[in-house]
């Protein structure tokens, strides 16, 4: 199926799908590429970088390299939220170490199910960041003010078992290892 566009010029200009495919694919590395620039140069607040991730989510939601550097950053703004400098987050978020736990849980898992050339890297990361989260639940000091929403709680554990029920076994069978120690 082609799609027939004019140009200011005249010239028609016909696009396969796959033409267009390959467009959005660039569009999205391009927003990927940025969306790194922008990290590492910490020349724009959170909500821009992960603004340019999720369009490259958008327009590549076949690939698992999005929605694996979207987790990535998340994960990256949970380990923020731990260190003491953080304020940046706060504006953002009121925990940050626990509201981005379903949003990492979300992207490595979709990251998974579009791909498994990340797995080594994804899956034992989303395992250590989902029992670091229901360890922190159990343990739940009220004295340090980092209580656990029930609505957060619900989405991890909603998240957890799509994964589970989704993702295709042999993944599992790569993270036994981590599982057993």
């Amino acid at each position: 199926a082609e799609k027939a566009t004019e140009t200011e010029s005249g010239v028609d200009v016909r696009f396969d799908g796959t033409a267009l495919k390959s467009c959005r694919r660039r569009l999205a590395a391009a927003h990927l590429l940025a969306g790194k620039w922008i990290e590492q140069a910490r020349s724009a607040p959170p909500e821009v970088i992960v603004e340019h991730y999720k369009r490259a989510t958008m327009l590549s939601p076949s690939l698992d390299e999005p929605f694996y550097i979207l987790g990535r950053f998340y994960d990256s703004l949970i380990q923020a939220g731990t260190s003491a400098n953080s304020r940046e987050l706060k504006s953002w978020s009121s925990n940050p170490k626990l509201d981005f736990v379903p949003l990492v849980i979300a992207n490595f898992a979709d990251a998974l199910r579009h791909g498994h050339g990340l797995v080594y890297e994804v899956l034992p990361r989303m395992l250590t960041v989902w029992f670091d989260f229901f360890s922190h639940v159990q343990k739940t000091p009220s004295s340090d003010g980092m209580s656990v929403a029930p609505e957060v709680e619900k989405s991890v554990r909603r998240l957890s078992q799509r994964a589970l029920q989704t993702l295709p076994k042999y993944m599992w069978m790569t993270v036994l290892p981590q599982l057993m120690s």
